[in-house]
């Protein structure tokens, strides 16, 4: 059980950061405790009165690492329409994995997914629910049709599938390739937008 003292919590933050760096630097397979102790300035054995296991630790930062990809999308402006909402959403999202392409890959490869099924995903998914909180308001306000019939969150997930796309292939394979790939993704999520709207009167005659 973690010690909840003052200098317990500070313990427990310290080991942490160095955590973060550590696995960071070396990545989730490679990740070494004896390395985290030293950099905490601690007995490897005291790692284990704030985190059970090497997985635990590995999971907090993987968490640590979801709490800021939230912050960023947080951050996204939220005045305008849904589209505009969801606009920001998706640059915030890219934005993140390409300033914070570890921390990105990190969420992805070691955080667990305890839920089995897409309801219950849909109940505890943050930041996930920013995005269908904003397909929700488009529906409710007329701007956004479910042609599909999949609802807010089956409609949030094809353009979360999109965005994600863009921002793996971005932050990973084409790092290293020239391009403005933040237009061509744009100009996808605008295409995946405009699918959504209301067919205007007469326009299918």
């Amino acid at each position: 059980m973690a010690t909840t003292t003052p200098r317990g919590e500070r313990t427990h933050e310290e080991i942490l950061v160095a955590a973060t760096a550590v696995v960071l630097e070396s990545g989730p397979d490679a990740f070494s405790l004896r390395e985290v102790a030293r950099r905490a300035n601690l007995a490897p054995s005291a790692l284990y009165n704030h985190f059970a296991s090497r997985d635990e630790l590995i999971m907090a930062i993987a968490r640590r690492a979801l709490d800021d990809l939230r912050a960023y999308l947080g951050e996204a402006p939220s005045e305008g329409t849904a589209g505009d909402r969801l606009r920001a959403l998706a640059a915030a999202y890219s934005r993140f994995a390409k300033e914070r392409s570890a921390e990105y890959r990190l969420i992805f490869e070691c955080l667990e997914n305890p839920p089995t099924n897409w309801e219950t995903y849909l109940a505890i998914a943050q930041p996930f629910m920013l995005i269908v909180d904003a397909v929700a308001s488009g529906l409710t306000d007329g701007e956004f049709v479910d042609r599909a019939g999949v609802g807010a969150g089956g409609m949030a997930y094809g353009l979360w599938a999109l965005v994600h796309g863009h921002a793996s292939l971005t932050s990973r394979n084409l790092a290293h390739v020239e391009g403005d790939f933040d237009a061509l993704a744009s100009a996808a999520v605008d295409s995946l937008l405009a699918g959504w709207a209301p067919v205007a009167r007469g326009s299918e005659e």
